[in-house]
């Protein structure tokens, strides 16, 4: 990583530390010194500038700032004195220059050449940096405990081998761990330094500062322009080194000339050897698998490399951000393809794919314009553990992807063939070609290059490229399917306001297509986050009045024909949706209204049952079934109990047809049940208190598209009511399971 070349920001700080020591002794400075920080200053821009380049800057700041600090209250901000401190080391300088004119000269040309280099680059990126406002964007904050600085890198205890010790977000393992010597080496420079320990003062400084640092709860770094993206505070720990050193210059040479100091010396040079010894252990003994590229995949890059265009398409292709922005709608398989934009190195060619420490949604809003974030379907929205597309290209899908490539300068696709299905590779071979070159190995997997057919190359339009939009047509949502709100494939239908099962904002959009037009109910199985009320709307109409959502329930609205068109739109309104941190939960900014955990589009009201499987009563898929009636699942004992007189069984059904109902059933003592199928008397008789076996026939004649089968108990009672003890709930059966059966005609 590029934070891992430190050399002019680490020279820096010790020079850092040397002229804060000087000046503290009340030593003058050389012309040769002064020129040599202002050589390195320079050529510190020429490193990671986010981190480490930051690091140098904020050291030599809080150094000058404590030199000028300490100067004005020496001489009690009096101007005519400070005017006199300031003539002084001017001629201090300029002797100091007369006696090594060339060196002194060298270095200040060095260093004007530098500045001249690298100046301009830092402000260039800073100017394009500043065209983005980033306050209400997300930084994806990564954070290293302060505490493990106290870690030492022994072979029992370690930062590889104790790497969760502490519950943060650090990002690698050495993160703000560098080791015991360093840190002891800095304490004894505080505690033995004397007269010197006001030395120190800058880089303990420097050190809190960095130490503390937190992007959420204490970002006050961020005031300084070179660590306005600032987020990963581990990456500081690649200088702590250093600035521990800094402090650690403060010990005096004479305690080395005597025998404690010669044997504290000898303990710091055994404890760095095995803190070392161990590091390399930990770190570059374990077998590591590097890719080397093999003769295929050369040669695909040299045909690429060779074929005429100015760009490929990677498909599928990787944006993605540091910040989480971006991500979750182009960079859908992260996991797999993280480093993809990395093969540029080998082709030349422009790609699609790239990555940002810190995206803005301006950066990528041409690709979510353009549709792109709609034709990545992974199998899993978690974007680490995505390994698929789910489902082929739909029609207009494939007619998108064609027309674009026809109007862009490509030089052809690079297709990831491991995370197509069959049939989409096959697509794209009868559409695009089939492929000239072929490799497979690690990172990517199987690739194949398919070059842009000749004839299509006169048609380069760029100005088309840009403008081309994937149509917003709507999936076909077949009724009666169910769709469980943890499937990815569910995202078919899911628009705005949506993060997986969570509603995030006031509003949540979901869309379908229907191929024909007909009476339907929408049902959604929802959990309120807190006190929610919610409305639901179709096509811009009222279908479901507003509500107060009270625990987990089903909410079912009717969608008239009269509102239903080919293309629909169902919303739902949440105006009580909050973020736990602004109620004090937690430091989640996500505004949530509801968890869902299925939806169905249906014909009739109530869930269609699965026929043939067994539904455990104490578990939570029965409950889609379940009327009013019936007390909680109680899994210790397997069973769910009726409350009250009168419990009843909901299920819809598309075909008419006879059916029955197994169920393990008990009544509570001795009860008299009587069962009845929308009005109709199916059974009357007693239980005995006793478990039996039974099953109900439900015939055809008795059965609708939506249907409730009532269980009455007019003898349940309470123990309490007949003096048997404390429980005041009114029982009447107990059941097991149920089960939905063809039945006989």
């Amino acid at each position: 990583m590029i934070v891992a070349c430190v050399h002019w920001a680490a020279l820096g700080i010790l020079l850092d530390a040397i002229m804060v020591r000087r000046h503290c002794a009340g030593r003058r400075w050389s012309a040769r010194l002064v020129a040599l920080r202002a050589l390195v200053l320079f050529l510190s821009l020429s490193l990671d500038l986010g981190y480490v380049a930051g690091v140098a800057l904020t050291s030599f700041l809080v150094s000058a700032g404590f030199i000028a600090v300490r100067a004005v209250l020496a001489d009690r901000a009096a101007l005519g004195r400070l005017q006199v401190r300031a003539a002084a080391a001017r001629d201090e300088l300029l002797e100091s220059f007369r006696a090594h004119k060339v060196q002194v000269a060298s270095l200040a040309i060095a260093a004007a050449v530098a500045g001249a280099f690298y100046g301009p680059l830092v402000l260039e990126v800073r100017s394009a940096a500043s065209r983005f406002d980033f306050h209400n964007v997300p930084i994806g904050m990564w954070w290293a405990n302060p505490a493990r600085m106290l870690i030492p890198v022994l072979p029992f205890f370690n930062p590889v081998r104790d790497e969760w010790l502490f519950n943060d977000s650090h990002e690698g393992l050495f993160a703000a761990s560098p080791g015991a010597f360093f840190v002891l080496a800095a304490l004894l420079g505080v505690l033995v330094a004397g007269r010197r320990r006001l030395s120190t003062v800058p880089a303990l400084v420097a050190l809190a500062l960095f130490l503390t640092f937190h992007g959420y709860d204490r970002p006050w770094l961020k005031v300084l322009p070179w660590f306005s993206f600032a987020r990963v505070s581990g990456r500081f720990s690649a200088l702590y080194p250093a600035l521990l050193v800094a402090v650690s210059l403060a010990v005096p040479d004479s305690l080395f000339r005597r025998r404690t100091g010669r044997v504290v010396g000898l303990l710091g040079a055994a404890l760095l050897a095995v803190e070392a010894a161990t590091a390399y252990q930990v770190c570059f003994t374990r077998p590591k698998r590097f890719w080397t590229p093999d003769p295929p995949f050369l040669a695909m890059m040299a045909t690429i490399r060779e074929s005429p265009g100015a760009a490929v398409l990677d498909w599928p292709f990787c944006i993605a951000g540091g910040n989480g922005i971006g991500t979750g709608e182009v960079g859908r398989f992260y996991g797999l393809q993280a480093g993809i934009s990395s093969l540029q190195v080998f082709h030349g060619k422009k790609i699609m794919s790239t990555y940002f420490g810190r995206l803005h949604p301006d950066q990528f809003r041409a690709y979510r314009l353009a549709g792109w974030p709609r034709l990545f379907l992974p199998d899993n929205r978690d974007c680490g553990v995505a390994r698929r597309q789910r489902r082929d290209f739909l029609p207009w899908e494939w007619a998108f992807l064609e027309e674009f490539v026809k109007s862009n300068d490509f030089a052809g696709i690079v297709l990831y063939t491991d995370i197509l299905p069959p049939e989409t590779v096959a697509g794209f071979h009868a559409r695009f070609g089939g492929p000239v070159a072929a490799a497979r190995g690690e990172p990517y997997g199987a690739i194949e290059f398919i070059p842009k057919r000749r004839e299509w190359q006169a048609l380069v339009d760029p100005a088309l490229g840009r403008q081309l939009r994937l149509e917003n047509r709507l999936v076909p949502w077949p009724p009666n399917q169910l769709l469980r709100m943890d499937d990815p494939g569910t995202d078919d239908w899911l628009r705005e306001g949506w993060d997986g099962t969570n509603t995030e904002g006031h509003l949540a959009e979901v869309a379908f297509a229907l191929d024909r037009i007909e009476p339907l109910y929408w049902s959604i199985r929802v959990r309120p986050y807190g006190r929610q009320r919610m409305s639901v709307e179709l096509n811009g109409h009222d279908v479901f009045p507003t509500k107060l959502l009270r625990g987990k329930e089903t909410v079912m609205a009717p969608l008239p024909v009269e509102l239903l068109r080919r293309q629909n739109r169902i919303v739902l309104r949440l105006p009580d949706a909050r973020s736990p941190k602004s109620v004090g939960y937690n430091g989640d900014t996500r505004v949530l209204g509801i968890e869902a955990e299925w939806m169905q589009l249906g014909r009739h009201r109530y869930a269609g049952p699965p026929i043939g499987e067994r539904l455990a009563m104490d578990r939570r898929k029965v409950e889609d079934f379940l009327g009013p009636g019936w007390g909680k699942g109680e899994p210790e004992f397997a069973v769910r109990s009726t409350r009250g007189h009168a419990a009843s069984i909901r299920f819809g059904l598309d075909e008419i047809r006879p059916l029955s109902l197994g169920l393990e059933v008990e009544t509570v003592e001795s009860q008299r049940v009587t069962v009845e199928l929308n009005g109709v008397r199916l059974w009357t008789g007693r239980g005995d208190g006793a478990w039996v076996t039974a099953n109900l026939a439900l015939p055809a004649a008795a059965l609708r598209p939506d249907n409730e089968l009532v269980f009455l108990l007019p003898d349940a009672h309470s123990r309490k009511s007949v003096g048997r003890g404390l429980d005041d709930r009114v029982l009447g059966l107990a059941v097991r399971w149920i089960q939905f059966n063809p039945g006989s005609p």
